[in-house]
């Protein structure tokens, strides 16, 4: 009976022995925005693609008031900075989010001009992204990018909202 335990003894140490055990994980960070968007006082359902695999918005209109959420996620890695960018920033006023969170994010932050640097030792994020459409436009861009301290795997992650304005 030992001789028949000994081979699978030596073969669940084996397997065990090519594990990695340091207790390090890496995980590319996820982005996303959160149904649905507020525009003014109504919701707004984000259910297209474009072709490029944007996430689309039918179309806005002059001086709409627009809120997305935005969530960033690192699962076991810490969170460094959420940024955006406009591609044609004459088309948007972005507006600071109230004291109480901004509270939630590093005092260097810079709200307006896209880069929002997360406190220490944060794994998950919801921001509330807020503009307001200023002029007529065939297509605008607002691409997001969340980092993260992530190692031996990509660290950052992009998500791209497109919409007219009208």
């Amino acid at each position: 009976m030992k001789k028949k335990l000994i081979l699978p003894i030596l073969a669940v140490a084996l397997a065990f022995s090519a594990c990695k055990l340091t207790g390090d994980s890496n995980y590319v960070p996820g982005i996303g925005l959160y149904n649905p968007i507020l525009i003014n006082s109504d919701t707004l359902d984000m259910l297209k693609k474009s072709p490029d695999g944007n996430i689309m918005i039918d179309s806005l209109f002059v001086n709409d008031t627009v809120t997305v959420v935005v969530g960033a996620e690192g699962f076991v890695n810490n969170l460094l900075k959420l940024s955006f960018k406009v591609d044609n920033p004459a088309k948007l006023e972005i507006l600071e989010p109230h004291d109480s969170i901004k509270a939630y994010f590093d005092p260097s932050s810079d709200f307006i001009n896209g880069s929002i640097i997360m406190r220490d030792k944060i794994v998950k994020a919801f921001y509330p992204f807020k503009f307001v459409t200023l002029e007529t436009s065939e297509k605008v861009k607002i691409d997001f990018r969340i980092e993260s301290d992530a190692k031996e795997v990509a660290n950052t992650s992009v998500l791209t909202l497109q919409f007219p304005i009208k």
